[in-house]
């Protein structure tokens, strides 16, 4: 058996692999090359192009027209007997659309036909153009143009207007007509001539039809007046008449429609006795009742029957109308005008006005206009109050709450004043380093303007006119200035030294803007706990204290022997007023018998240093008394002795 390499066959047979006898094998031809392609045509499949780089090797590719089915690649290799399905056709429709603008529809490999939509037709073989009359959108459709509202004014005012295929139809209004009339249709490239507008019908004109005014005839010698209303025309029949079909003498008619005329209405037929008719005020209206011999009167809007409840009411002939009197519109209403306002009367309507303070809440709470609030609101008859216009307080702290930015409102500056708003006006604070004339708060109506804040030099004594509102003092006290030292809520005032604020006992304090200072007085050094220890009286004097021991003592820091007569005799120190007492210098008892207490010693101390007899005088000593002279010890000589003299 002989095998093929790959590619090639065993010749003469058409295979790789051959088995020969060993007298085949001598004249055996070998293995021969093949193409794979004409070989394995039935298994490259339709449309496809064969080409073979190698023995065993086919490349496929796809006919014009066609592709790949996975369309992922334009060429595919093929080994050996591998099979592959074909190529399809190309739908050009897939990529752009074919390039149609309409409908793409394929018609073979690569080819198509392009196709429009109703109401258009193809132009370059692929774009579509819409018929007359008709637009293309977004999709491509065409669809009708409404040529009403297509073109600015299409109709002209008080006119229809109908859509047409490339044109539009205009008819007047019902009451309407053209007193240049136009064609119909109109299309779509004429602009509307304003020579064709629609004016109104006079209704009470005589001379277009019997479906306009009320009959040029007369009753009793008058005319029946016709004039407009919500349904078309109103006729009113002369009085003593009654319009047909209605039980007054008025009644309302359709435009286009007849007025059928007046007939005499004896009932309404007034006298001077009352009892026919309902009086002589044509504003009084007359009709006939469903009562028997009898007729119904109405008072006008605003008024009712006196001595009745409602406007209206049926009077028997011979029975007198009493006449009408004017309705009290604000009463039978809990609220009639809702709370903090004021309810005026009128005629056929009450006046609604907020109380000073307050405006309507549908007006809004800022930029309003206060004017027409002010004059009030007008409620109609019977109508109830919408709690939506409350009156509610104003806020006198907006700047901008009255539109007209008079300002009536706000305290000005927000960085300068704080506002408090109040009924009927708000405070205007100025803030610190501000102030408002000679205050800092002011309360101000709604009718005045702020005049604002002003910086304010708190410690310019004549700033205010010299009143003491600012500055401390313009006088010395003893030669000594009071300090003023301004700060962000007013000053302070600094007395002198041995001074103090008076009422106080700080040398400092701060004083409002406003506010006059309580000037300074002298300090007592001496009102203070242990102002000079014990044993000693206290002087005070400016910004000091005098301390002197008494009589009979010394200070502890003079020491205890060698004093001076002067020590001995002034026996105090002055103290500055903010120092305390030091106990150094307390007062201690004299020692009366220490012989060296005086210096130089002149004999006022002790009982002297001589011996009698080898004793030594004894010395007591004791505390002198003031105005009873130098006691102060007592000497005692040794027996047998005695004081000389």
């Amino acid at each position: 058996i002989i095998f093929c390499e790959s590619g090639f066959w065993a010749h003469p047979s058409q295979s790789r692999a051959i088995t020969l006898t060993n007298e085949e094998k001598e004249t055996f031809q070998g293995c021969q090359a093949f193409d794979p392609c004409e070989v394995y045509e039935a298994l490259s499949g339709p449309h496809t192009i064969c080409t073979s780089p190698s023995p065993d090797v086919r490349n496929i590719t796809c006919e014009l027209g066609y592709q790949m089915p996975n369309m992922t690649t334009d060429e595919i290799t093929l080994t050996g007997d591998d099979a592959f399905p074909g190529c399809i056709p190309i739908n050009p429709c897939n990529i752009n659309n074919g390039g149609c603008e309409g409908k793409c529809q394929m018609t073979g490999a690569n080819r198509r036909n392009c196709s429009c939509g109703e109401k258009s037709n193809l132009t370059n073989e692929v774009n579509c153009t819409c018929d007359p009359g008709y637009q293309k959108y977004s999709n491509g459709a065409c669809e009708e143009i409404n040529e009403c509202l297509a073109i600015t004014n299409a109709c002209g005012p008080y006119s229809s207007c109908i859509n047409l295929i490339n044109a539009r139809s205009c008819e007047c209004l019902q009451g309407y007509h053209a007193k240049v009339k136009h064609t119909n249709p109109i299309t779509a490239s004429t602009p509307w001539n304003p020579i064709h507008n629609c004016t109104r019908n006079d209704v009470c004109a005589t001379d277009l039809g019997v479906g306009y005014g009320c009959k040029e005839v007369s009753y009793g010698g008058s005319a029946v007046q016709c004039s407009e209303d919500v349904n078309g025309r109103k006729c009113s029949c002369p009085t003593g008449f009654y319009a047909i079909g209605s039980s007054g003498r008025s009644i309302s008619v359709a435009t286009g429609s007849e007025f059928l005329g007046c007939q005499v209405n004896e009932y309404c037929t007034p006298n001077a006795a009352g009892t026919h008719g309902c009086g002589f005020d044509e504003s009084v209206t007359c009709q006939l009742s469903s009562v028997s011999q009898a007729r119904m009167c109405t008072c006008p809007g605003g008024y009712r029957i006196v001595n009745h409840t409602t406007s209206s009411d049926t009077f028997p002939v011979n029975t007198t109308f009493p006449g009408c009197t004017i309705i009290n519109q604000c009463a039978g209403f809990d609220e009639p005008c809702g709370p903090n306002a004021l309810c005026e009367s009128q005629l056929g309507q009450r006046l609604c006005k907020c109380l000073p303070g307050y405006h309507c809440a549908s007006a809004g709470n800022s930029s309003i206009n206060l004017a027409p609030l002010n004059a009030g609101k007008i409620i109609p008859t019977e109508s109830p109050w919408n709690s939506a216009d409350d009156c509610i307080v104003n806020d006198n702290c907006d700047p901008n709450f009255d539109d007209d930015a008079s300002g009536k409102y706000g305290c000005g500056d927000p960085t300068q004043a704080t506002c408090l708003s109040a009924l009927g006006g708000r405070q205007c604070t100025c803030i610190n380093g501000y102030i408002k004339d000679l205050s800092k708060t002011a309360f101000l109506q709604d009718t005045v303007v702020f005049a604002g804040c002003q910086q304010s030099d708190y410690c310019d004594y004549n700033f205010a006119g010299g009143a003491g509102t600012h500055g401390c003092t313009n006088t010395t006290i003893d030669g000594h200035v009071v300090t003023c030292t301004p700060t962000e809520s007013g000053r302070n005032c600094t007395c002198p030294r041995g001074y103090a604020v008076t009422r106080t006992k700080m040398s400092t304090v701060a004083v409002e803007p406003g506010t006059v200072f309580a000037g300074c007085s002298d300090i007592d050094e001496c009102d203070m706990i242990n102002p000079c220890g014990p044993n000693a009286d206290c002087t005070h004097g400016l910004a000091s204290r005098f301390c002197r021991c008494h009589l009979g003592y010394h200070m502890l820091s003079q020491g205890d022997s060698n004093l001076s007569a002067q020590a001995i005799a002034t026996r105090g120190m002055t103290v500055n007023e903010s120092n305390e007492w030091q106990a150094a210098n307390n007062c201690v008892k004299n020692d009366n018998c220490k012989v060296n207490f005086e210096s130089p010693s002149i004999g006022g101390y002790g009982c002297g240093t001589v011996t009698y007899n080898n004793a030594l005088v004894q010395c007591i000593s004791e505390t002198p008394v003031e105005g009873v002279g130098r006691l102060g010890r007592t000497c005692t000589c040794p027996p047998g002795y005695a004081v000389t003299g």
